[in-house]
């Protein structure tokens, strides 16, 4: 419950579009699983659907692949849909 109430409390101060869930912290499999980390976004009852998915996935598309005005940067043309082949194979190998 204490990760649910720090992602709250996130939430409120800073609001959804500025959330990102990611995975590369050394020190993320010490508290929970990446299922289970994944689990406090996708289960959490005050996040809507569409908060949901810019937490998990749209927000970051934005800060890594959506240009920023500099021509050295290219990105793909578009975020993967949330039925792309890639999120469910994603969706399938986390149970």
């Amino acid at each position: 419950m204490r990760t649910s109430k720090c992602l709250k409390l996130l939430y409120d101060s800073i609001g959804a579009d500025r959330m990102l869930w990611a995975t590369d912290s050394p020190w993320a499999f010490t508290y929970a699983s990446y299922t289970e980390s994944m689990g406090y976004v996708q289960n959490s009852t005050f996040l809507s659907e569409e908060e949901k998915a810019k937490i998990l996935g749209e927000n970051g598309w934005k800060v890594f692949f959506e240009r920023t005005g500099s021509k050295s940067r290219t990105s793909p043309k578009s975020p993967p849909s949330r039925g792309s082949a890639r999120l469910g194979r994603l969706k399938s190998a986390l149970g």
